[in-house]
């Protein structure tokens, strides 16, 4: 007969179960002897972007080393791309490909943001990988097989060997070698990666410092999973994640179909963890002790459930709550030009949400909006200018205003001719999904002003080529695209970090201006346009600089689910999880059982309390981290709803049912035979998130998971009955 727990949404009920069956013996060794169990840590880049510093790595170190990540078994403290000398560089890629080595080929690391131990030194990242050392844990950088990392910075192609010599004598743990820039000598197909990946493995290993080998090709055209045991520990199956539901959804739907090639020290990355990465926003007003209503400056990543930070622990000030409801943001903008004392008009870089009538404070100065008319822009030209035109492409008509200077290039350069006539932009998008060698068909994030027939150009510089539209669909990652011809013969990026897509057949009509150019300007150079601005009364008795905070109507805001135990100010800093803590629950079980990677994509210096125990769940980690080393086999997925079981060490089965829908599964079961189980043993199943545990012999049964939720249960036996 089949027993019951009480419970909620991840109760676990009645299981009976047989002996288990053998579990499969892993693919092969470690290439190098490493990461036996699937490396756990931090990586900066969902978090910090190209604003990485050796201050903020070295605060989620010691983040790491006293909130319980390290005692829980987290000990990778990773720095990605931007880190190498050049960030700061606005003469062109070469220039900013060259401004990270040195006159011996040694890569620079970036002296203003990874200091060195003294002027002149170039030890910045050893300093950085010693600090990290002193708390116990382990030191990871970024690189890229490629002539440049994916931010345009020195690529390690031809000074492989030069580079993992100077990662060993920095003390490097871990290195992650992304995929962009590829030279003509990488061609993208799956021999190509693996040759280009073989030459830095094998770098690595000449140094004689123990280094785990991430293999960061996101694409999937390298097929990474057929070969990288022989050279990585690691390899990413997915496209890069997002901090949200459905990015996770389709990292863990891809990677589940890849467990044969997962094994202890070669495995499956389907990317970082994103539990508490979302949404870095402020508060538009005072936070008072005991407030459940807070107003920020953007709701646009906030969702019932989801945790969120108020304050910093820098700065003694951080607390965190859950999202109760959602209402809507305060307006906030900022100056787009300078304004002077005495002005009644400001040029802002929004004008959405202001009211004629209603408040606007301008860096402090409180006023009343008397009209409004349109935001500054920035833009690009679509095609290149050259003297005596007067009329320019440009890539969209923002901000540009019959009778007012269109800005065209900077510096020296810079021209501001008057607008006598606004016509149409050029057409042209992004890549929603990334292509292949031998594609024909593009997957973009819109179509609109797309024609059969049409010229597009695809990417930029050495990457650049140009197809026919055959056929134009629907846009989106999942919509038709648009059908070319010829086929494609490089490989571009999609998603957030998706190849340009033009339509040079369609530049539009362009901007009339009434003085000609006087001087030639390439395609891509920069315009401005300073829209009409707002109209304020009284006049500002104070000069501002660009830039400045704008502010409007503080909007309804978010709720919160317990009072404030503190008082904030405004300005403090708010932190919005893209995910609910069942969503997150959900992430981690999945990982877990697919003995991914735990890497933490996330600000984890200023973790919402939530996020923070879910990374903690040891009796989860304990599945991630288990010796055999298996990646769980999907028993079934119908309607959305997933069941995923994992042999462990001893002859445990970890299992976990997971919702990917949208509304809750009712009455979920897993009978024994769909586990390898019969019935001729007893087995206690124990809920891994709720702690309950059942003495079972039927089955596995649910009364309810709620939509993106999961129950994640560890089965034990406990003898013959």
């Amino acid at each position: 007969m089949r027993t019951s727990l009480s419970a909620a949404a991840a109760a676990l009920l009645a299981v009976a179960a047989a002996p288990f069956i053998a579990a499969a013996p892993a693919l092969a060794d470690s290439y190098n002897g490493l990461a036996l169990t699937p490396p756990m840590g931090f990586n900066d880049w969902n978090v910090f972007g190209c604003n990485v510093s050796a201050a903020q790595i070295e605060s989620a170190a010691r983040a790491m080393h006293t909130n319980g990540m390290q005692k829980a078994g987290y000990n990778y403290v990773n720095v990605d791309d931007c880190w190498i000398n050049g960030r700061s560089v606005t003469t062109g890629a070469a220039d900013k490909i060259a401004a990270g080595r040195d006159v011996n080929g040694h890569l620079l690391a970036d002296p203003t943001y990874f200091p060195p131990s003294a002027p002149g030194q170039n030890d910045g990242m050893k300093v950085l990988a010693d600090y990290v050392h002193k708390l116990g844990l382990k030191f990871g950088i970024y690189e890229d097989i490629g002539t440049a990392t994916c931010q345009g910075l020195a690529g390690s192609f031809g000074h492989e060997a030069m580079d993992a010599q100077d990662f060993a004598s920095w003390g490097v743990d871990y290195l992650k070698h992304d995929d962009c820039f590829l030279p003509p000598q990488i061609p993208p197909t799956p021999a190509g990666y693996q040759a280009a990946y073989q030459v830095m493995s094998d770098a690595l290993k000449a140094t004689g410092r123990p280094i785990v080998y991430s293999i960061c090709e996101h694409t999937a055209v390298g097929t990474t999973w057929l070969w990288g045991a022989t050279q990585g520990n690691l390899w990413r199956t997915t496209s890069d994640i997002r901090p949200n539901y459905a990015s996770m959804l389709t990292n863990f739907t891809k990677n589940a179909a890849l467990a044969a090639y997962a094994g202890p020290g070669h495995w499956n990355d389907p990317d970082m963890l994103e539990i508490g990465t979302g949404q870095i926003t402020a508060l538009a007003a005072p936070a008072a002790r005991g407030a459940t209503n807070v107003k920020v400056n953007s709701v646009s990543s906030a969702i019932v459930g989801s945790p969120i930070t108020i304050g910093t622990a820098a700065d003694g000030t951080l607390q965190s709550d859950t999202i109760t409801a959602v209402g809507t943001a305060a307006t906030a903008t900022t100056l787009f030009t300078p304004a002077a004392s005495g002005d009644t008009n400001v040029k802002v870089a929004n004008v959405s949400g202001f009211t004629v009538g209603g408040p606007i404070t301008v860096d402090g100065e409180s006023r009343t909006v008397s009209a409004i008319g349109t935001a500054g822009a920035r833009s690009t030209l679509f095609t290149a200018a050259a003297p005596g035109d007067t009329n320019v492409k440009v890539g969209s008509v923002a901000g540009l205003t019959v009778g007012q200077p269109i800005f065209v290039d900077t510096g020296a350069n810079l021209e501001s001719p008057t607008v006598t006539a606004i016509g149409t932009p050029g057409v042209a998008t992004t890549l929603s999904g990334a292509t292949a060698v031998g594609d024909t068909t593009l997957k973009v994030a819109a179509v609109t002003g797309f024609t059969v027939g049409d010229t597009l150009a695809i990417d930029t510089g050495a990457n650049l080529e140009n197809v026919t539209i055959t056929a134009v669909g629907t846009a989106g990652a999942t919509g038709t695209g648009v059908t070319v011809t010829p086929a494609l013969t490089k490989v571009h990026a999609g998603g957030f970090r998706g190849a340009a897509v033009k339509d040079v057949s369609q530049p539009g009509t362009g901007i009339t201006v009434v003085s000609a150019l006087t001087l030639a300007h390439a395609a891509g150079t920069a315009t401005v346009g300073n829209g009409t601005g707002i109209t304020l009364t009284p006049a500002l008795t104070a000069a501002h600089a660009s830039g400045a905070a704008v502010g409007g109507p503080l909007g309804t805001g978010l709720t919160l689910a317990q009072p404030l135990r503190r008082s904030h100010t405004s300005a403090t800093a708010v932190g919005i999880s893209g995910m609910t803590v069942t969503e997150a629950q959900s992430e981690f079980s999945l990982w877990a059982i697919e003995a991914a990677p735990l890497i933490a994509g996330t600000d984890i210096a200023n973790l919402a309390a939530p996020n923070l125990a879910v990374y903690e769940n040891r009796d989860v980690i304990a599945v991630d981290q288990d010796r055999l080393g298996a990646q769980a086999a999907v028993v079934s997925n119908a309607n959305s709803q997933w069941i995923l079981a994992k042999p462990l060490a001893h002859g445990d089965k970890a299992v976990v049912l997971f919702n990917a829908a949208d509304t809750p599964w009712t009455d979920a079961r897993v009978s024994l035979s769909s586990l390898g189980l019969d019935g001729h043993h007893l087995y206690l199943a124990r809920d891994l998130w709720t702690g309950r545990s059942s003495v079972t012999r039927t089955g596995l049964q649910v009364k309810s998971i709620p939509a993106h939720g999961s129950v994640m249960v560890r089965i034990s036996s406990i003898g013959r009955h």
